[in-house]
């Protein structure tokens, strides 16, 4: 059965729950990071090099394995 969680992101390819889970100031970056902002790091967006995208809903749902990078950013 599918989670909510697994739904899999139209602008990272990442599921719902690899995404941020609440909006905060980072002191790292200098900068807001918004909630359902797609994930940086490891691969991924690098929050550093601009504001990013949050999750977009596709309505499709996989496990997504973890260290798996982002496509389409």
């Amino acid at each position: 059965m599918a989670s909510e969680m697994d739904e899999v992101c139209g602008n990272c390819g990442l599921s719902l729950g690899s995404h941020c889970a609440s909006s905060y100031y980072s002191e790292q970056y200098k900068m807001h990071i918004s909630r359902n902002q797609c994930p940086g790091n490891q691969g991924r967006m690098n929050w550093d090099k601009g504001p990013g995208t949050v999750f977009k809903s596709t309505g499709k749902y996989k496990l997504v394995d973890y260290n798996t990078p982002a496509g389409g950013n």
